[in-house]
């Protein structure tokens, strides 16, 4: 189950949490900031792969 407080922590958000486009946009640009794709295939153990065909 996910922890949404320490899921905001993770990713350095403190702004507000009302179900809005704008509260999205922000968790969003926060996520993207904070955690880089490669983390959860590095943490799987998958091969990180840039080449034009699997991108």
């Amino acid at each position: 189950m996910l922890n949404v407080d320490r899921y905001f922590q993770r990713i350095g958000y403190s702004g507000p949490t009302a179900p809005t486009l704008e509260t999205l946009s922000a968790l969003h640009q926060a996520h993207l900031l904070a955690v880089a794709f490669e983390n959860l295939d590095i943490h799987l153990g998958r091969a990180i792969v840039l080449d034009e065909v699997a991108l």
